[in-house]
């Protein structure tokens, strides 16, 4: 059976790397793979775009690697250019798609160890908003809270 891309998709602050980790628990047969995860490792700060081309190399590394795995790419996702962009692996890619409230992610991102700017979480929940008439040709799991 064919493994596949488990895309999270879905403003800073909505839950993509809670939902990874209990789905994790359940299934031995997957990993997770996350660009921030990279990010805190290589540098503990933003990285610059030079540093932001190795880690998507990083990432494409690693869903490579584990191909007798179910891979969990947690990251926002919030654009169909970048989730296109994943048929290059040859894998069935399923959506988890995190449709919250902009107050909700807001609020949630005061709470996080790693605060992202307003202004950003802002704009990714719009390209959110606009991402969502565009995936219909996925298989996608909606998440509400």
């Amino acid at each position: 059976m064919k493994k596949k891309l488990i895309l999270m998709v879905g403003a800073p602050g909505s839950g993509k790397t809670t939902w990874s980790n209990k789905y994790l628990a359940g299934h031995a047969d997957a990993v997770r793979v996350s660009r921030d995860d990279f990010r805190f490792m290589l540098r503990n700060r933003p990285v610059t775009p030079e540093l932001e081309s190795k880690i998507t190399d990083l990432v494409a590394t690693t869903i490579k690697s584990m191909s007798e795995y179910d891979v969990i790419v947690d990251a926002t996702h919030c654009s169909m250019k970048y989730i296109e962009s994943f048929r290059s692996f040859g894998r069935e890619i399923e959506l988890v798609v995190f449709d919250l409230p902009l107050e909700v992610v807001l609020a949630r991102n005061t709470r996080r160890e790693r605060v992202v700017p307003e202004k950003v979480v802002v704009k990714m929940w719009n390209d959110l908003q606009t991402l969502k008439s565009q995936i219909s040709k996925f298989n996608i799991q909606i998440v509400k809270s």
